[in-house]
């Protein structure tokens, strides 16, 4: 239980950061367009916010699937280097539990961001 708890810390903090790096990236992609698009008078100056905070809700909806994926290679390759898990298959608990444990907390994990990723973009459409 404590080493299970030790390894969704690590995932889930390395998670989040990923997930605020690439969410900084596509935003600031999007930023630089929707200043082209506001120097150019298509639209106005006081939209450009407003349309980048509606945009981020689907940005994330691709991008959180990602940082978890990419957060659960980098803490196993950390624990690897670390020879954390060596010790850790040494006293017994193999590689099963190991994916059993990270399986289950990825379907939740994703469950809980479909559901609000899907109640969040219905709040932003506007046809």
């Amino acid at each position: 239980m404590i080493l299970k708890n030790y390894i969704n810390r690590d995932i889930y903090t390395t998670t989040g950061a990923i997930l605020m790096v690439l969410i900084l990236i596509f935003v600031s992609s999007r930023f630089v367009k929707y200043i082209q698009l506001a120097v150019s008078g298509s639209i106005s100056a006081k939209a450009v916010f407003s349309l980048l905070a509606l945009q981020i809700p689907s940005i994330a909806g691709f991008l959180i699937p990602l940082s978890f994926f990419l957060s659960i290679l980098l803490t196993f390759g950390r624990l690897y280097s670390d020879n954390e898990l060596v010790v850790v298959q040494g006293l017994g608990i193999g590689e099963k539990r190991f994916s059993q444990d990270v399986n289950a907390d990825g379907v939740g994990f994703s469950s809980f961001c479909w559901g609000t990723v899907n109640h969040v973009d219905t709040l932003g459409d506007v046809s």
